[in-house]
C-alpha cells in the first residue's frame, strides 16, 4: 500500500463470512405473491404509507384488495411475463401498489428518477427495454418528449398516475382479481427480474441493474435470522423502532425501496416525504410520531449543527439510519451526542441487491458500516496483484452473496467487468474487515461522484460539455461541499478564440441533466489538462491541485 493508505501488519489471507449454520432458506416465491402473505395477517384498517404533507395514505386492505385486480388490469392491457414497465414520479404512496401488482403478474418494475431530462429518459427507456410506463402527470411532458424520439411501438402504452385521466392507472383496478405469475407458471426465482434499479457504472450512462426475485428476499431471510438472535423483550424494542419510519430517499433509489417495502411484513407505516426540507422534515416527525429516521450523510452532518433540533418535539425517535455513503466515526459521534440517539450505518450496493454489513443484533463499532452479514461471504483484494487480503489490510472490496443482481440491462460487458467467473461482485470501494467482520470502508476506486447519495457519471458530465462548440476539452471531479456530500467540478479547455462565459455553461449543462448532476463545485478555465503518455486523463492531478488551492485560502 501507499503512504496514504492505513499501515497494516500482514494476516492469514481470508473471506469474512457468518459461520453460524444453519440459515433460513431463502423463499422460493414471486416477491409479490411473498409480501402479499406477510401482509395476510396485518390490520386491515392500518395505513402502510401516509403522505406526510397532504396527509394522504393507504391502507393495509387497500393493498389487499387491489394488487390483484391491477395485476388483473396489466395484464387485460397486454402486460406480459417478463416486460418491463417503467414509472417516473416524485415519492407517491402508490408505489407499493403498482410495484407489488407488476411484479404480482410477472413483469419487472423499472422506478426512475423523477427529475430526469428527456435526453435522459430516453436512455433509459432503450437501456431497460421498457414496454410500458406509469407516469405522474407533473413528468408527463418530459416522458412524451422521451418518447418521442423513439422508434414507433418501443412503448405500447403509458398509464398516467392520476384519477382523472382518459388514461388513468387506477381505471386498472376495475378488472376480476387474477392469480400470480410463480414457479408454475415458469418463473425462476432465481433469475426472473423483478426489479431494475438504474446505476451509474465506472463510467458513461446509468446502467439498469436487474435484480431477481431471490435477490430481493434475501433481505428477508436475513431478517428472519436476525430476529431469531433476540430475546422477546429485544424484538419487541425492534418492533417499536420500525413503527413509523420517516422516507424522504426517492424511491428509485435501493434505499427507499427497501425502506418502503420492508414495512410492509411488519405491518409498520412509512411516512413519506417527497424531498428533504428543514421544517417540513421536523413537522412530520413532531405531527405523526415519527419512530426511525432514515438519513444520508449530508443530512447527518445537517442535523448535528442545525438549531432547530432543539426547536421541535423529537421525543418519539427512536434511532436513526444513515446510507448510501460510507459515515466517519468523528460525524457519528457528533450526531449522537447532538440527538441522544443512536445512529445506524449500513453498506451494500444496487448490484449486491442491498445491506451486506450491518450492526443491529451482530453488534456495532464506530466508524464501521457493519458486520458482513449471513449469507454473505466478503473477500478484500490487492487492488494490483488481485490477491486475497487478510484482517486489518486495505484493498478492494468483492462481495459474493445471493443477492447479487442477475446482470445489467442488455450489456454483457459491463456485467462480465462488475462479477467475475467465480460471481464475486468488484464494487470498487476500498476497505478493510477486522478480527470481528466489521466492515470498514476508507476511500473508493472509481472516479463517480456522489451527489446527496446518487452516483454522478464525470464522463457522462465531460460528454455534455463537449458537447458545446466552445470547449475542446473537459475534466470533471468531485470536490467536497457541505450540503450534498460532494460536488461535480468541471476544468474546461476553450477552443481558440471562443469566448466562454461560466455562467452560460452553467445554464448549458443545467438544461441536460437533473438538478443532482448540475457543477454546483463550479467551473474553472484551464489552458490544458493532465493527462499520462497514453492521453488518459489524471483526474486525480486535479484532485491534488484543487486541495492544495484550497489550503492556500
Amino acid at each position: 500500500m501507499d503512504g496514504n493508505r492505513r499501515i497494516w501488519k500482514k494476516s492469514q489471507p481470508r473471506i469474512a463470512q457468518l459461520d453460524s449454520h444453519p440459515l433460513p432458506p431463502i423463499p422460493e416465491d414471486n416477491y409479490a405473491v411473498y409480501m402479499m402473505r406477510a401482509m395476510a395477517s396485518h390490520d386491515g384498517d392500518k395505513p402502510s404509507v401516509i403522505d406526510a404533507e397532504s396527509g394522504d395514505y393507504r391502507t393495509y386492505s387497500y393493498l389487499k384488495e387491489n394488487v390483484p385486480r391491477v395485476a388483473g388490469g396489466l395484464q387485460s392491457s397486454g402486460v406480459q411475463q417478463g416486460d418491463v414497465v417503467m414509472f417516473l414520479s416524485p415519492n407517491h404512496i402508490d408505489y407499493q401498489l403498482l410495484l407489488l401488482s407488476v411484479v404480482y403478474c410477472g413483469a419487472t418494475f423499472a422506478p426512475v428518477n423523477p427529475d430526469l431530462q428527456s435526453g435522459e429518459l430516453h436512455h433509459m427507456i432503450k437501456k431497460s427495454g421498457a414496454r410500458w410506463a406509469i407516469c405522474h402527470p407533473s413528468k408527463l411532458g418530459n416522458f412524451m418528449k422521451a418518447r418521442a424520439l423513439l422508434p414507433r411501438n418501443t412503448l405500447q402504452k403509458v398509464w398516467v398516475l392520476e384519477k382523472q385521466s382518459n388514461d388513468s392507472i387506477y381505471s386498472l383496478a376495475d378488472h376480476s382479481p387474477v392469480n400470480p405469475v410463480n414457479i408454475d407458471n415458469g418463473l425462476d426465482f432465481k433469475k426472473s427480474v423483478a426489479l431494475i434499479l438504474f446505476s451509474s457504472g465506472t463510467t458513461g450512462l446509468p446502467k439498469g441493474v436487474m435484480l431477481s426475485h431471490q435477490n430481493l428476499l434475501l433481505s428477508h431471510a436475513i431478517n428472519k435470522y436476525l430476529q431469531g438472535l433476540l430475546t422477546p423483550e429485544q424484538a419487541a424494542a425492534g418492533r417499536k423502532v420500525y413503527e413509523r419510519p420517516l422516507l424522504m430517499m426517492p424511491m428509485c433509489h435501493l434505499f427507499g425501496f427497501v425502506i418502503t417495502m420492508g414495512v410492509l411484513v411488519s405491518g409498520s407505516t412509512v411516512i413519506l416525504l417527497k424531498r428533504f426540507g428543514p421544517k417540513s422534515f421536523f413537522e412530520a416527525i413532531e405531527k405523526y410520531k415519527v419512530t426511525m429516521c432514515t438519513l444520508v450523510p449530508h443530512l447527518v452532518n445537517f442535523l448535528s449543527k442545525t438549531p432547530l433540533y432543539d426547536q421541535y418535539d423529537t421525543s418519539s425517535i427512536l434511532g436513526f439510519a444513515s446510507g448510501t455513503a460510507p459515515l466517519g466515526e468523528e460525524s457519528t459521534n457528533s450526531f449522537t451526542k447532538k440527538t441522544g440517539r443512536a445512529l445506524g450505518s449500513g453498506y451494500g450496493l444496487t448490484e449486491t441487491g442491498g445491506v451486506t454489513g450491518n450492526g443491529g443484533p451482530l453488534g456495532f463499532k464506530a466508524g464501521s458500516v457493519g458486520k458482513v452479514m449471513p449469507y454473505i461471504k466478503i473477500k478484500v483484494i490487492d487492488v494490483v496483484t488481485g490477491e486475497m487480503l487478510g484482517e486489518n489490510e486495505e484493498g478492494e472490496i468483492c462481495i459474493n452473496s445471493p443477492g447479487n443482481m442477475v446482470g445489467y440491462t442488455n450489456d454483457l460487458k459491463a456485467t462480465k467487468d462488475m462479477i467475475d467467473d467465480e460471481g464475486w461482485v468488484h464494487t470498487g470501494d476500498i476497505g478493510y474487515f477486522d478480527k470481528d467482520n466489521f466492515l470498514y470502508i476508507t476511500d473508493r476506486m472509481k472516479d463517480l461522484i456522489k451527489v446527496k447519495g446518487f452516483q454522478v457519471s464525470p464522463s457522462e458530465l465531460e460528454l455534455i460539455l463537449l458537447s458545446h462548440k466552445g470547449i475542446s476539452e473537459a475534466a470533471v471531479i468531485g470536490v467536497p461541499h457541505e450540503r450534498t456530500g460532494e460536488a461535480p467540478r468541471a476544468y474546461v479547455v476553450p477552443v481558440p478564440g471562443a469566448n466562454l462565459d461560466a455562467k452560460q455553461l452553467h445554464e448549458y449543462v443545467k438544461e441536460r441533466v437533473v438538478p443532482y448532476k448540475q457543477v454546483t463545485g463550479g467551473i474553472v478555465f484551464v489552458d490544458s489538462l493532465p493527462r499520462n503518455l497514453t492521453g488518459k486523463l489524471l483526474r486525480k492531478k486535479l484532485q491534488e491541485e484543487y486541495k492544495k488551492t484550497k489550503s492556500k485560502l
